[in-house]
């Protein structure tokens, strides 16, 4: 057979057999039967090797295959990817570990996306190099599950980690056999140096038991299998323990020696090193000796260590006084961490009287040097008022010094201050810096924090996945608030109710006492939430909530108790539970318990309790009570029986209920429900205000104002607005403002006015608004701002603010204050003239009638200007003579023009003089009459009308001319004078000819 005929066998053999593909491997190495490929070389001598191949392991350890080309490197590394992107294992294999350990920006991901590539195909090593990853970010169980995967493809070294995590119970139950069984397999497939590595296992008890047979029979193993200083190597750790313990022996005669009278801080260092808790070497009688002698003669760490092995009873009989005197001595020669500790001995009355004071100076003494530890419990001392006075911002200066040095609780703690806003101003990002430096170091209470952050979206984006990660790691190191967060998390609509994955957790949390978590599986039970009903483990649950107090708990229970659930009927008991959980602020037992006094079922009917109840979960935000609160008070809901509202709010009011007491006062005020009566009125409204109500404060202000049931008083009118106002009322505020702007009750005074209206308008009250904007637009307290002036009448503009709305439209019209806009003053215009306010409709007919921001329509003009006129806005009515007489938008009407005429004549209005005079004097639609027409005309030219000055100098030209008289006569030259010199030009050209 030839080697091209050899090489097409092996081919067309089993190319998972490890045999097959190391023939294939040295064929494509040297060339047999096909062309060098190092690529394919290398690739298949790694598949073999990797099943436990020795000849390939040994190749490709002895260095023969450096010869192999085309190697993996920079170069190289696109054609491996496009290799690794068609599905080539190997190649998806090699390029992951090329990045690995190139360190290429970015490579990380990438390598970890053809690892998964590799693994998806069942690549051993691929599945081995992952897991490592996979331990390294806390991945146990996945990383086990890959192990496995690789070891059962007869890879030695994933055999060895397998069994290194059964063997410490890392991702998989500890099962000592198991990691035997694994351990074992390995060396069965591996090469001399396994076989050795199992051998020192059983030698030592590494994970297995110990058995010297064992030991010695893979000792034996490794040696045949050609390690030639096996021996000398198993037994090699004996060797060096006994020549160690000899050097020791000789190292602690020396020290003995030199403790006495040679440097005192060699020596020190010595006796911490066989101090340690890690250290090979511990002896704690020896350092413990050490600390004597040196302490002795005043070394203070060693006196603080001495202390130490007192505090603790290390090599020394427990004696906390003794170990005292010893943090004392050392302490007072400054040592930072002795000063600490005495400063815990003093808090927690350890060896010495309890004395808080006495801790926190010792605390600062250490703090002020420096030492975390003492500037967290400084920290401490001035949050929680122990030893000092209660000082939240120094507490939060030294919680930040010690989170400075790396602090884990501190950090976590000063998290929590800018969480919350203690001690520091609030600031969620921050919160958010210090949670993620405090769970680096695996501190568990950030972690948790960490998680709120990420649920409630505080300091970053919502994100309901990364709170449950934090939770999760939280909850898993025991914590049973976290434990309770992430069963609530998955509980609920963000998880899709995952009721199955919530319970284990809240029921971790319930076993450690958690109440709310205790409550929350208690209603599990009760309604079947990843569990089978079962009232009486719902009971057992709600009852230990309650036991702490939990105000849902006794809710639940007194619904259990109220239908039987798990326990007998007991109205009696049901009432007491609502009770209980109303009175822990619970806001569903409050509504609940409410609702039972009104009916009066298994509770003495007290309507009064219950509005009492029903404000107490309102105010929690419950929105069934708040809106049980606005029916009773709604005269809308009343409108059927006003009557009976009126003696429902007399009840409340009489049982001190404030809002009910301001009601009853509009009632008497109205006349609704009951007869008019403002002295009734004032005395509801002033039991109100007795009681700091800042409604009936501000109405009983307004009786005083208006004299309402009691005689006129500003003066008290301005007291109790004030009183009002201050407390925060917007309406009071406002009143304040129309006092100073007016002079009602104080002196008048734009400034306090503008102040007063301010605060009304921040609050969004849109009179203030409307008034801010007069101020602004007016200079009234203020230099004018039309810029402000348009932000203030724009916000109470849309809030529907009548008088803001069409301010605005005269703004736009006119273009004060802002660039002029019609089809903005049209849209501000209609809103008002909507809301029927006359001035507006007649401005919105305006720009119908002259079809400015709207297309010129004079029958809609018509319609507007009739609605304002009807109400009397003289404007309106003289435009809308205008229209009768010239027969636009309506049929002409001479008698209706003059009718619209006079009406605005009557008001004063010049163009309405004007225009009828006019009509006198020509009697065009009415009777000529010269002498009204002159009475409309001079009222109007008194008034500057050019035209009605024109009109009264042409009505004295035809009726003061006599015969001798030549030229105009004086009155008539006078009053065309008067129109000319203001630019008429009929005026001007009637003098000209003259």
């Amino acid at each position: 057979m030839t080697d091209e005929e050899r090489f097409e066998d092996l081919l067309e053999s089993d190319q998972s057999d490890p045999e097959v593909q190391y023939q294939l491997g040295l064929c494509w190495l040297h060339g047999t039967g096909t062309e060098k490929d190092g690529q394919q070389a290398e690739r298949w001598l790694r598949r073999a090797a990797e099943q436990g191949h020795s000849s390939a392991q040994a190749l490709l350890g002895s260095g023969q295959t450096e010869s192999i080309s085309e190697i993996l490197t920079e170069e190289t590394l696109p054609d491996w990817c496009v290799a690794a992107e068609d599905g080539d294992a190997e190649a998806q294999y090699q390029v992951a570990r090329f990045l690995m350990e190139g360190g290429m920006v970015g490579g990380d991901a990438d390598a970890e996306r053809y690892l998964s590539m590799a693994v998806d195909q069942g690549h051993p090593q691929a599945c081995l190099t992952l897991a490592k990853r996979w331990q390294g970010q806390g991945k146990d169980k996945e990383a086990a599950a890959l192990l496995r995967n690789a070891a059962d493809c007869g890879l030695p070294e994933a055999m060895v980690v397998l069994a290194v995590c059964y063997g410490q119970g890392c991702g998989v139950d500890q099962d000592l056999n198991e990691a035997e069984l694994w351990f074992t397999r390995a060396a069965d497939l591996g090469g001399g140096e396994d076989k050795l590595s199992l051998a020192r296992r059983y030698k030592t008890g590494d994970l297995v038991a110990v058995s010297p047979a064992r030991a010695l029979s893979w000792l034996r193993k490794a040696q045949a299998a050609g390690v030639e200083n096996a021996e000398e190597r198993f037994y090699a750790e004996e060797r060096a323990r006994e020549a160690r313990q000899a050097e020791l022996a000789q190292e602690k005669e020396d020290l003995l020696r030199c403790a006495q009278v040679d440097d005192e801080n060699e020596v020190y260092d010595a006796a911490l090193r066989f101090s340690r808790f890690d250290s090979e070497e511990r002896d704690d009688a020896f350092a413990a000796e050490l600390f004597r002698i040196l302490a002795e003669r005043g070394h203070a760490g060693a006196q603080y260590s001495l202390g130490r092995c007192y505090y603790w009873g290390t090599e020394f009989e427990k004696d906390e006084p003794l170990a005292v005197e010893w943090f004392r001595k050392a302490a007072e020669q400054g040592l930072a961490e002795a000063q600490n500790q005495l400063g815990t001995c003093y808090y927690y009355g350890q060896g010495v009287e309890v004395d808080a004071a006495l801790a926190m100076e010792w605390y600062r003494k250490a703090a002020e040097q420096g030492f975390a530890e003492a500037q967290y419990n400084l920290g401490f001392g001035y949050y929680n008022g122990k030893g000092v006075e209660e000082d939240k911002t120094l507490a939060a200066d030294w919680y930040r010094k010690a989170a400075e040095q790396g602090h884990a609780n501190a950090q976590s703690i000063l998290g929590e201050c800018y969480y919350w806003g203690i001690g520091v101003e609030q600031n969620h990002a921050s919160a958010v810096e210090w949670f993620r430096k405090a769970t680096e170091q695996g501190l568990a209470r950030a972690q948790n924090y960490l998680g709120d952050c990420y649920f409630f979206g505080n300091g970053m984006q919502e994100n309901f996945d990364q709170a449950k990660l934090w939770y999760t790691k939280a909850a898993e190191q025991g914590l049973a608030e976290a434990q309770y967060n992430l069963g609530y998390l998955y509980g609920n609509e963000y998880y899709d109710f995952d009721y199955d994955s919530a319970f284990p957790w809240l029921y971790k949390a319930a076993e450690q006492g958690h109440g709310e978590a205790q409550n929350q599986l208690g209603f599990y039970y009760l309604d079947g939430c990843g569990v089978s009903i079962d009232f009486e483990k719902a009971i057992f649950w709600l009852r230990k909530a309650a036991e702490q107090n939990v105000s849902f708990a006794y809710k639940n229970l007194g619904e259990c108790y109220l239908e039987g659930k798990g326990v007998e009927k007991d109205p009696a008991q049901a009432a007491f539970c609502f009770q209980k959980g109303a009175e822990l602020g619970c806001d569903l037992a409050q509504y609940l318990l409410a609702n039972h006094y009104f009916k009066g079922d298994i509770v003495e009917e007290n309507p009064a309790r219950g509005l009492q109840l029903l404000r107490a979960a309102a105010k929690q935000g419950n929105e069934r009570a708040q809106d049980q609160i606005d029916n009773i008070f709604s005269r809308k809901f009343w409108t059927a029986d006003s009557a009976q509202a009126v003696r429902g709010w007399r009840t409340y009011a009489e049982a001190s209920d404030a809002q009910a007491q301001c009601e009853l006062g509009h009632s008497y005020l109205d006349g609704w429900g009951v007869e008019k009566d403002r002295a009734q009125a004032m005395q509801w409204f002033r039991r109100a205000a007795d009681q700091n109500d800042p409604n009936g404060q501000n109405w009983l202000g307004r009786c005083y104002e208006e004299g309402w049931g009691v005689e006129k008083d500003v003066v008290q009118a301005v007291a109790w607005y004030r009183r009002a106002a201050e407390a925060g009322l917007a309406a009071a505020q406002h009143n304040m403002g129309m006092c100073f702007k007016n002079g009602t009750g104080v002196e008048q005074d734009y400034i306090q006015a503008m102040q007063w209206f301010r605060k009304a308008a921040e609050q969004e009250d849109k009179d203030a608004q409307n008034w801010l904007g007069r101020f602004y637009e007016e200079g009234w307290g203020v230099e004018k701002d039309a810029a402000q002036a348009v932000i203030w009448y724009r916000k109470a503009a849309e809030q529907g603010h009548v008088i803001s709305q069409r301010s605005l439209g005269l703004l736009y019209y006119h273009g004060r204050c802002v660039k002029q806009d019609y089809a903005q003053a049209a849209e501000w215009f209609r809103k008002a003239a909507e809301q029927g306010d006359a001035e507006a409709q007649n401005g919105i007919g305006s720009c119908y009638y002259f079809g400015r921001g709207v297309r010129q329509d004079y029958a809609q003009a018509v319609q507007w200007y009739l609605k304002a006129a009807k109400q009397g806005n003289k404007y309106a009515q003289n435009t809308l003579g205008a229209c009768y007489s010239n027969g636009k938008g309506v049929q002409q009407d001479l008698a209706q023009a003059n009718e619209w005429y006079r009406k605005a004549a009557e008001q004063g209005y010049y163009w309405g003089q004007c225009n009828l005079g006019r009509n006198y004097k020509n009697g065009r639609g009415i009777a000529k009459n010269l002498a009204e027409a002159e009475r409309l005309l001079k009222l109007a030219a008194d008034q500057g009308l050019a035209d009605a000055q024109y009109e009264l100098g042409m009505l004295y030209k035809e009726t003061k001319k006599s015969f001798f008289s030549r030229g105009l006569p004086q009155e008539a030259r006078e009053w065309l004078q008067k129109a000319a010199d203001q630019g008429h030009e009929k005026a001007q050209k009637e003098l000209d000819i003259r």
